[in-house]
């Protein structure tokens, strides 16, 4: 060995490393790379390993030291690099996280979206989409304050999440709008529905105690619901800007029948009146809110 029978591998002068014994370009490579982890128990300890008579084997002498050194190297360059791909993919999914909520946000959902609509597009599965406002949120926020309001925002994204399945999609679409995507070879308008009435009737079975103690009675809340259907036409192939155009031309019908639920008194499911395809395009103006 290369430091035989010492405490501290460093201690005596070591013609191979060619550092007067004290490994001084070694440590200076490691402390570069490990930065604040950096030691001098910890340079040791790797100097150490690369001493080890085990890993000399098939490794010629003249070799050793570089090739077991940075043999050390690669595996803490790997380690680190792996710490760094787990950081991105943290990082990726708050950036497409809405905090508040826990849901997607938009970003988030209209990437998803456009990833179902894709494969819907080759005729494989249905989309629903349902468009879900909570009821005069802004009167809640006014009377109860904003704490309240995230707090029953919060339960009602709850209660959807309740009523949905592991693979739909979910995301706060802006302020007290959220938006699902229901995909589905078998989905149909009247299963489309029967998922929209269920989260509506869980959403007004919520019961909140009032915040500043002064209303005796609970408060409940309820939410709107416009629904649209994408039918595709199997064998019809369509190119990204379609994609888009047919989420947008779901989203817009969504949009408008959610109104109409508003304007119908609220409380209410309504159904676009006619479903999306990839084959034409609907062109529809929004309804007084």
């Amino acid at each position: 060995m290369l430091h035989k029978e010492q405490t501290d591998p460093c201690e005596q002068s070591c013609a191979k490393c060619n550092d007067g014994g004290d490994c001084s370009s070694v440590r200076a490579v490691l402390q570069e790379i490990l930065g604040n982890e950096y030691s001098e128990e910890r340079a040791t300890a790797i100097i150490m390993i690369a001493d080890d008579p085990n890993l000399h084997k098939g490794v010629p002498e003249s070799s050793q030291i570089p090739a077991l050194f940075f043999r050390s190297i690669i595996a803490l360059m790997n380690r680190r690099t792996n710490a760094l791909e787990k950081k991105s993919i943290s990082l990726e999914k708050k950036s497409i996280t809405d905090e508040l909520t826990g849901l997607l946000n938009r970003r988030g959902f209209m990437d998803r979206l456009k990833s179902e609509m894709a494969r819907a597009e080759r005729g494989t599965e249905n989309i629903g989409l349902l468009m879900i406002d909570i009821d005069y949120f802004k009167n809640l926020n006014d009377t109860y304050g904003h704490q309240f309001g995230d707090l029953v925002l919060k339960e009602v994204t709850r209660a959807i999440s309740e009523n949905t399945r592991k693979y739909d999609i979910t995301g706060r679409y802006g302020g007290e709008e959220i938006i699902v995507a229901l995909p589905g070879r078998n989905l149909t308008e009247e299963k489309m529905k029967r998922v929209a009435e269920n989260i509506r009737n869980a959403v007004a079975a919520l019961r909140f105690k009032s915040p500043d103690g002064l209303d005796s009675n609970s408060v409940s809340v309820t939410v709107s619901i416009g629904c649209e259907m994408f039918l595709p036409e199997a064998g019809v192939e369509n190119s990204g800007d379609r994609v888009d155009e047919d989420i947008g031309n779901m989203i817009q019908a969504a949009d408008q029948a959610l109104y109409s639920a508003k304007n119908g008194g609220r409380n209410r499911v309504e159904v676009a009146e006619t479903p999306v395809s990839n084959i034409v395009s609907f062109s529809r103006n929004r309804v007084g809110s």
